[in-house]
């Protein structure tokens, strides 16, 4: 087999060498990162290599005559080689990169689409050249055809990148400016270990269940949805979670061989998605929220979806469960652990957290000031879980959200109820708060007309007067005012106390309303100025998208246009080149 190397990228990179094997490990293990179109890789073997007795020459047309690449086709081709180990696949995931020796890892990739054959990747890292290749093979007509082959190595202070002849990948590819480009990035800048994702799991079986319920139910929840937030985020997010929670579950019954379905009570249930995915799946359970959502109408009468005000401090109000679920569950994520012992000895829970909050409802309060606020909330619930003699595992999903890590809430150690209780007392000084049925706005938009009025006008007549009076030489010499620029804190101070007030009352400030007024005022950086109309036109005609401009066009002609009638110049557009209404276009 002929294997010319054809360098594609060369820099030179100072690091040490334990960096560049921790990225080769974590490029391999995380190919969904780097292709988008698998959901994860499947590692089938690691085996023990020594390249200087068998190279890529001799290993390769080995592989390649196996009809695939499970773990008996590659032991298959074992005695041909002087030495191959086998290595424990759980023990390689926990190696130490310090003591990391040359090996073959061969995974199976998983698609996102369970109608394409799945491929193969083959990975030969050689410790002592420095030096990691990487091969994907694919069945056809029953024999794997090389569909890629491409190495990294790292000598003499250089990080090369580079093309293995056969391959379908040429120099030019922008895969390969993208893999190196994020192999140099994560070389030099070397993150804290993270926890890699599905460990509790495993990614074929989460990747099976997470293709079936997309189609199951992915379509018509897009189609159907009722809420104001976007859905090909949300429902895709909860069914990712629902996809999660059903692996676990079985693999729950099948450790503690039990053949009925768990239940559950999903606290915070939102939009109640998760709910209906479950519980359509044939679990029993309900859902629990301060505030019903428009969609829970569309469901089916035997989702149980319920409006309800928890106050956790209170004796347990919820039916006996086998699972809490605290998904997003805000200002209650503190409290699914405590709810969790309270429910019954054997009850579990899992605990995905997004905003952090205190026992008492208010904002969590960081106790480890060397910790992000996430990352200290996750570290307190963990404590709470312990008080509750609960015993937590953390995991990471994969959701399109910042806040992925969840808390999984097993075995049961033991549980005081006296000391439980004197530990809540101490972190809540005694009360909780939970978050009103009806969620108030908070962007100034809920403010009086006649307010906003008083105010756009105070800011644009002091706009006004601090202007040059010089027309712009870029624009003609017809005068247009445009106005100077003015520190916020400055036109705070021109505007009357009551009207401050009365923003202060609706959570918001004067940046925030002149920002909704962004068609008059732009704020950069602390300082306002007014939107000179001719620049939005400019920057529009130049844009590609011209069907999507003539779209908002004819949404803004409905409305007349303010600088048309507020301003003392008039609007420095023509009727047919400005966005808003004019006054003889009624």
């Amino acid at each position: 087999m002929n294997l010319c190397e054809r360098i594609v990228k060369k820099v030179p990179l100072v690091v040490e060498h334990q960096s560049f094997w921790s990225t080769i490990l974590f490029h391999a293990f995380g190919q969904h990162i780097l292709n988008r179109r698998i959901s994860g890789g499947v590692l089938l073997g690691s085996f023990e290599w020594l390249p200087e007795a068998d190279n890529l020459k001799n290993v390769l047309p080995m592989l390649q005559k196996q009809e695939d690449l499970t773990k008996n086709g590659i032991l298959g081709c074992r005695e041909n080689f002087k030495c191959m180990e086998i290595i424990d696949t759980e023990e390689f995931q926990r190696v130490d990169v310090a003591c990391l020796k040359s090996c073959i890892l061969a995974f199976e990739l998983l698609g996102k689409s369970r109608k394409n054959p799945k491929p193969f990747l083959v990975v030969f890292i050689d410790v002592a050249a420095m030096k990691t290749s990487f091969f994907t093979y694919q069945h056809e007509q029953q024999c794997l055809i090389l569909r890629s082959g491409y190495y990294l190595s790292y000598n003499s202070h250089h990080l090369e990148l580079g093309v293995y002849s056969g391959s379908e990948l040429d120099d030019g590819d922008s895969w390969f400016k993208f893999v190196f480009s994020r192999f140099v990035n994560m070389m030099t800048n070397p993150k804290p270990t993270q926890i890699r994702s599905l460990t509790l799991v495993g990614i074929e079986p989460y990747s099976r269940k997470y293709q079936q319920l997309k189609e199951k139910y992915g379509e018509d929840l897009v189609k159907g949805w009722l809420e104001v937030t976007d859905p090909q985020k949300y429902v895709f997010e909860d069914i990712a979670i629902a996809a999660y929670l059903l692996v676990l579950w079985e693999m729950e019954r099948k450790r503690l061989e039990i053949t009925t379905f768990q239940s559950f009570i999903d606290v915070g249930c939102g939009n109640g998605l998760l709910v209906y995915i479950l519980t359509s799946e044939g679990h029993p359970g309900m859902g629990i929220d301060l505030r019903k959502r428009n969609i829970w109408e569309k469901f089916p009468s035997n989702i149980r979806l319920t409006e309800k005000t928890l106050n956790p401090k209170e004796s347990n109000e919820l039916e006996p469960t086998d699972w809490i679920i605290g998904n997003h569950s805000d200002e209650m994520s503190p409290w699914i652990p405590v709810l969790a012992a309270k429910n019954s000895p054997n009850c579990r829970f899992f605990l995905l957290p997004c905003c952090a909050y205190e026992f008492s409802g208010m904002k969590f309060q960081r106790r480890d000031c060397k910790l992000s606020v996430y990352q200290d909330f996750l570290k307190y619930t963990e404590r709470i879980s312990e008080v509750c003699g609960i015993s937590t595992q953390r995991d990471r999903l994969r959701i399109p959200s910042t806040k992925r890590i969840c808390i999984v809430g097993y075995a049961r150690d033991h549980f005081d109820a006296e000391d439980l209780g004197k530990f809540i007392e101490n972190e809540s000084c005694g009360k909780f708060q939970a978050r009103e049925s009806v969620e108030k706005v908070r962007n100034c938009t809920q403010l009086p007309k006649n307010i906003t009025n008083q105010i756009v006008e105070i800011v644009f007549r002091e706009l006004l007067n601090t202007s040059s009076g010089q027309s712009d030489p870029e624009r003609g010499s017809e005068f247009w005012n445009a106005g100077g620029v003015i520190d916020l804190p400055e036109l705070a101070e021109k505007i009357p106390q009551d009207l401050l007030t009365a923003l202060k009352a609706e959570c918001g400030g004067l940046q925030t309303l002149l920002r909704n007024n962004h068609q008059i005022f732009e704020v950069v950086q602390g300082q306002v100025k007014i939107r000179d109309p001719r620049k939005v036109t400019e920057d529009k005609r130049k844009s590609k998208n011209r069907r999507n401009n003539r779209q908002v066009s004819k949404k803004f002609k409905e409305k007349d246009c303010w600088f048309f009638v507020n301003h003392p110049n008039g609007c420095p557009l023509a009727n047919e080149d400005c966005t808003y209404r004019h006054e003889h276009e009624k």
